[in-house]
């Protein structure tokens, strides 16, 4: 538990200092990866 809300509160301080462009394009580019990790097998 006390993981989880540390990293809620990180999350929420990055998140803050990066503009909403780059939070898309970094929550995208993690989608690939996932996907590509999915379909690799990994």
């Amino acid at each position: 538990m006390p993981a989880t809300l540390a990293g809620g509160w990180a999350g929420k301080k990055i998140v803050g200092r990066i503009g909403d462009r780059v939070f898309v394009l970094l929550v995208e580019a993690g989608l690939v990866v996932t996907g590509v990790l999915f379909l690799a097998g990994v």
